[in-house]
């Protein structure tokens, strides 16, 4: 499973509060608690155990510090990331 740029969005909400509901992440995103869940675990694959986001009950808590969150995103290939549709624009842009 590949990664978006909102599994990502979500990824930093939580990055930057440490531990959230599911509930609040759900009302911050715009996102179902479904497809919190989901994008949770699209990130999830990509990440040895140690640093995964742990789903506990109806809370998420990052486990990384700011500096392997910034590794675990630069290490990311094209085959791992689905870029959105305003980013395949841009990058058309730039290489046309």
């Amino acid at each position: 499973m590949g990664i978006h740029s909102y599994d990502l969005q979500i990824c930093a909400v939580i990055q930057e509060k440490h531990s959230l509901s599911l509930e609040e992440l759900s009302s911050l995103s715009g996102r179902s608690l479904s497809s919190v869940k989901r994008s949770i675990a699209a990130v999830n694959e990509h990440l040895p155990a140690q640093q995964q986001i742990i789903l506990s009950g109806s809370s998420a808590l990052f486990q990384m510090n700011y500096k392997e969150y910034l590794s675990f995103i630069q290490s990311l290939t094209l085959e791992d990331y689905y870029p959105s549709q305003a980013e395949r624009i841009n990058i058309m842009s730039v290489c046309a």
